[in-house]
């Protein structure tokens, strides 16, 4: 069976980004019900300080939805070389200044060890915290299974 896949075609580099906004704002509001208009990244801490009281609360429904995003790709014309080098770069100075995004694997809230782009880098995604989830290595590889 084929996985469908989202695709959004982008005219340019800014209508990437505004895709992209809105992909994921509509991700973190499944998990707050309060119909609020919070940013990404305000409506991301609020989800994580939670621990998912609203909305999509067991781990399997989180780890179906992590797996629908990360089957979105967004037609983005920025150069796959480049988009690389920048996410090496913000990569290093995560690392630099030694900080996960949060200490709980979203989806079983166990001990996290790695990061998960919501949206796929090579599929248009951007390197930014609200597009950033941690996870540990069983949970990532339910996401992704060519890491089994």
């Amino acid at each position: 069976m084929v996985k469908k896949q989202n695709i959004f075609d982008a005219v340019n580099g800014s209508h990437a980004q505004v895709i992209h906004k809105t992909l994921l704002l509509s991700f973190w509001r499944n998990f707050i019900n309060d119909g609020s208009q919070m940013g990404g990244n305000k409506l991301k801490r609020e989800v994580l300080k939670s621990n998912f009281n609203d909305g999509v609360k067991t781990q399997d429904q989180r780890l179906r939805l992590l797996v629908n995003y990360s089957q979105i790709i967004i037609g983005n014309p920025k150069n796959i070389f480049k988009k690389r080098i920048d996410f090496n770069d913000a990569k290093a100075k995560l690392h630099r200044s030694n900080r996960m995004i949060n200490t709980k694997c979203f989806v079983c809230l166990g001990k996290a060890n790695c990061r998960h782009h919501i949206i796929q880098l090579q599929n248009g995604g951007l390197n930014q915290k609200k597009n950033l989830v941690s996870l540990c290595n069983k949970c990532h590889s339910d996401i992704h299974p060519w890491l089994k």
